[in-house]
């Protein structure tokens, strides 16, 4: 949603956005978002690249977790920015 966004761009000076294409390219610390929802068309969740395919996030009505970056996650990537 817009305070995805909104949130992304209040930290823009110190992010880089990187044109993501391959799971490969994500490094520890990247800030990874995602349009999950079938019904929203834009960026509505968001999580941090931890390192070997795993990355931290708040699923929705859930505790914060540890997930694989399923293929699922991976395939609804929308955008990923870098810490610089």
């Amino acid at each position: 949603n817009n305070s995805i966004r909104t949130s992304v761009r209040k930290l823009n000076p110190i992010l880089k956005n990187i044109i993501f294409t391959d799971e490969r390219q994500l490094q520890k610390n990247d800030i990874i978002c995602f349009s999950v929802s079938e019904k929203i068309k834009t960026e509505d969740h968001f999580g941090v690249y931890v390192g070997n395919s795993q990355f931290y996030h708040l699923p929705m009505n859930k505790f914060p977790i540890f997930q694989d970056l399923s293929h699922f996650y991976s395939s609804k990537i929308t955008s990923v920015y870098r810490p610089i």
